[in-house]
């Protein structure tokens, strides 16, 4: 399967205030982003689009597009 590569920015995390900066760029690899805490999301299950991450964090990130 082909997984989401590619990079996004924290703009809320009321949710998750010990994961994301707000403000902070973070950079998928093949599906996996890494918290603040070192923690890997979506480990266990890679995201395979930016939409599919934006439905399932707590957390708002808009994608940056290079």
């Amino acid at each position: 399967p082909k997984y989401y590569n590619g990079k996004v920015v924290c703009v809320d995390n009321e949710f998750n205030k010990s994961a994301y900066t707000i403000g902070k760029i973070y950079q998928f690899v093949d599906g996996v982003l890494t918290a603040d805490s070192g923690t890997k999301r979506r480990e266990e299950c890679p995201v395979r689009s930016f939409k599919d991450w934006a439905n399932w964090t707590g957390s708002k990130f808009i994608e940056v597009v290079e």
